[in-house]
């Protein structure tokens, strides 16, 4: 495993990416496809009705979350987002899921960089112009059209938002590495 350390600074903050390259253990999971729109929360309503879904699956069927709930992002542009929501689980179902477009998959072995983002979600954006920025120093990327070599990137959320106080909130940002 490598760890980085990036240090990147704009006119008003100067913050250390902490960037390591991991190899991540295979993962079974829940999972749901999403659409979300361009507008403003859309993307948070569409996870919160995903993950509230893939929650009552795991409770309805007696399953055991083994994990973060993660957002796969398939593509985004301005018409919206693509997304699969998912939760790792411990074992499949034994019995057949009945929540419409919920279903088991395998992740496999993979290598992917994570970076951690500490704090709000709005923020998010902040942290991804500095990944940017990190890739665009190491030549890893030079145009917009060059993040398709990152997908599907996804995110991981550690702590609820519901109760866990936003600077104390994480968010394990993955890009898969090939």
């Amino acid at each position: 495993m490598t760890t980085t350390s990036a240090t990147t600074t704009s006119a008003t903050t100067s913050t250390a990416l902490d960037v390591r390259e991991m190899t991540l253990p295979p993962a079974l999971v829940l999972e749901l496809e999403v659409s979300a729109g361009p507008g403003p929360g859309a993307i948070t309503a569409a996870m919160g009705k995903a993950f509230s879904t893939l929650m009552n699956v795991i409770q309805g069927h007696n399953l055991v979350a083994a994990g973060s709930p993660r957002a796969i992002y398939q593509s985004w542009d301005g018409s919206g987002t693509r997304f699969t929501a998912a939760i790792p689980i411990l074992n499949a179902p034994t019995e057949v899921l009945e929540q419409e477009g919920v279903k088991v998959a395998s992740i496999p072995e993979q290598q992917a960089l994570r970076i951690i983002h500490r704090g709000s979600y709005q923020t998010l954006r902040d942290t991804y112009t500095q990944i940017e920025a990190w890739l665009r120093g190491k030549g890893a990327i030079r145009t917009q059209a060059d993040w398709a070599r990152y997908r599907p990137m996804w995110e991981e959320y550690v702590g609820d938002p519901a109760t866990t106080p936003e600077p104390e909130l994480v968010t394990r940002i993955f890009l898969p590495l090939r």
